[in-house]
């Protein structure tokens, strides 16, 4: 295992996390700002319809792709095999959409939401299509370039929405920007890299159907963990509980980023020491990706937490803010579970023990789905905070286990110690700063906070001058 190029292809993923992040916040500003609070609720009911749904129709083939396209015997024809099933999918998938939509309007949830009809079915088909398009770059190793195409659809996202809303005020328009940027990215990724060799061969389709369509409830339970309670929030209270509910998840979920970088390596490198059955390479990895975790989502929690009005109040409006911030530190604790499991997860794929990982997943989406619904109406968007906690750790328990079973991970509590004690001094010194001005503090507590923070693990010996040259040596040379 090249642990260097992990940390360099994962340097690279964390620009496009960076850009993710960026995304998100330039959405809720240009819209609550631009617009009002009601169509941020109204833009993200419709992207949690076209993530659940796409969920379902993409039928995790690009796993498939990635998992069978170094294999020899499927090297000509598992992308045009994919491909095929994929556009299949989403044929099926719109159809059903269009059914349902004529049934049920979107103007039953949401005031005026029927012009977005259109432009959500059409990005859930591509959104369907474009999956294992975008994913043929990384399942031949080629990580850097994969990202680089993530982080320009982001980019294009970007512009194509900041035109929409301040120029002509649509919500439909941007819709249809996003669409055409993931459009005109999977055409230049199909004519630069020609991966169609031959026409598809169906006696392969149950190959990769019998290993992705057990991934397709835990795809379905994760898009359930992160879409259903803004669609539950919708129906049982307003349009400005989900805006509010949303705004504090949106900053608290960037804890659950920590680990992203690693996502798109990750996946092919567990599954090819796992194929050698190199256990010590596993074990070490995933010990100094816990460690890591811990020693940075500690303090990257709290401060989020310290910051989260402030920054809410940059990223949206003040009203907004004023409500959203109390939520964000109870969230931080779900969004850092998060983080923490991420990873373990490629070693149920590696093992091909999908239908653990979707058991574990579907579970907790119940238990998501559940806690909603019995406590929306009770506690109101407390109740989907809770929900959101609770389901969460579960599933981090669960994977916790799974890896001290398989590989026999372990971890030292005393990192944990040392995290809350550098975290306390860290505290101690922002608060008795005299910064008071929202840009200041913004700007200048995470510069500080930071190295506060590692002077503390430093003179606490968690970590060592050597330990920081080596970081730098990997990620910055």
């Amino acid at each position: 295992m090249n642990l260097r190029k992990v940390a360099t292809d994962s340097a690279v993923s964390g620009l496009r996390t960076v850009l993710s992040i960026v995304r998100g916040i330039a959405v809720i500003a240009i819209i609550t700002n631009e617009l009002n609070a009601e169509a941020y609720a109204a833009w993200v009911s419709a992207f949690a319809v076209v993530s659940l749904v796409g969920s379902i129709g993409a039928l995790h083939l690009h796993g498939a792709l990635i998992r069978y396209r170094p294999k020899d015997a499927y090297s000509e024809t598992v992308f045009a095999d994919v491909l095929c099933l994929a556009l299949g999918a989403a044929t099926l998938v719109t159809a059903g959409l269009v059914g349902l939509g004529s049934i049920v309007p979107l103007s039953s949830l949401v005031d005026g939401a029927d012009d977005l009809f259109a432009p959500v079915v059409s990005l859930v088909a591509i959104t369907v299509v474009s999956k294992p398009i975008f994913n043929y770059p990384r399942s031949v190793e080629h990580v850097k370039i994969y990202e680089l195409l993530v982080g320009l659809r982001l980019i294009g996202e970007i512009v194509g929405i900041a035109v929409s809303i301040y120029i002509y005020e649509s919500l439909t328009l941007a819709l249809w920007s996003v669409f055409a940027v993931i459009a005109l990215l999977s055409l230049t990724i199909l004519v630069g890299y020609r991966p169609v060799r031959g026409l598809p061969s169906p006696s392969n389709f149950r190959t990769y159907l019998t290993y992705s369509l057990p991934m397709v409830p835990k795809g379905v339970g994760s898009k359930l963990l992160t879409d259903a309670d803004k669609l539950l929030l919708l129906y049982f209270l307003t349009p400005n509980h989900v805006a509010v509910y949303a705004v504090a998840y949106s900053l608290a979920s960037q804890l659950g980023n920590l680990t992203a970088p690693l996502n798109s390596t990750l996946y092919p490198t567990v599954i090819s020491a796992w194929e050698r059955d190199n256990k010590t390479e596993l074990r070490s990895l995933y010990t100094s990706i816990l460690r890591g975790t811990v020693l940075i989502g500690i303090p990257a929690a709290v401060g989020l937490s310290i910051l989260s009005r402030p920054l809410l109040t940059l990223m949206s409006t003040s009203d907004l803010a004023s409500k959203a911030y109390l939520y964000v530190p109870i969230l931080s604790l779900g969004f850092l579970s998060q983080a923490l499991d991420e990873p373990l997860r490629y070693l149920v794929n590696a093992a091909n023990e999908n239908q653990k990982l979707a058991v574990i997943t579907v579970t907790s989406a119940a238990c998501n789905i559940v806690l909603n619904v019995v406590l929306i109406p009770l506690i109101g968007i407390q109740g989907s905070v809770l929900a959101t906690i609770a389901s969460q750790i579960v599933i981090t328990v669960y994977l916790s286990v799974y890896a001290v079973r398989t590989i026999q991970v372990s971890f030292s509590l005393g990192i944990v110690s040392a995290a809350v004690q550098g975290t306390a001094v860290m505290v101690v010194v922002l608060m008795v700063l005299p910064v008071g001005g929202v840009v200041d503090r913004v700007v200048l507590f995470p510069i500080i906070g930071v190295g506060v923070y590692i002077a503390s693990l430093l003179f606490l010996g968690t970590i060592s001058v050597h330990d920081l040259q080596a970081f730098k040596s990997t990620f910055m040379e």
